[in-house]
């Protein structure tokens, strides 16, 4: 018997296909993962280019802010010590977009994905 780790279905196996089985229901389990964290970052991500609204942002939304860095850790320190939020991903393979840090007005290296730790 194989159960769904992520929905709890059962599926009787016969012990001479429990190999391509549990592979198959890996592959299965690991999309459906995927998926259901893709769907919720896309429905929980604000956008900010300025600071006034990252910070209307965070005290209004849950989830990601996705907003322009410079890539200078004292932002970064800067950016946690005011609203208590942090850098959570820098996301890679992205194409750069231009923009200007939320914090500092310089030209921004990246975007990057912000959010509070719970």
């Amino acid at each position: 018997m194989l159960v769904h780790r992520d929905t709890g279905e059962k599926t009787a196996v016969p012990m001479d296909g429990l190999e391509s089985a549990v592979t198959d229901l890996l592959d299965d389990v690991q999309k459906g993962l995927y998926q259901r964290a893709q769907r919720f970052v896309d429905e929980n991500t604000r956008f900010a280019e300025d600071y006034d609204s990252f910070k209307e942002t965070i005290e209004s939304h849950r989830g990601f802010i996705d907003a322009p860095w410079c890539g200078d850790s004292a932002c970064e320190a800067a950016i946690k010590e005011e609203t208590g939020v942090t850098i959570r991903c820098l996301p890679l393979g992205r194409p750069s977009k231009p923009g200007k840090c939320i914090r500092c007005g310089k030209d921004a290296d990246t975007w990057v994905y912000f959010a509070r730790a719970y």
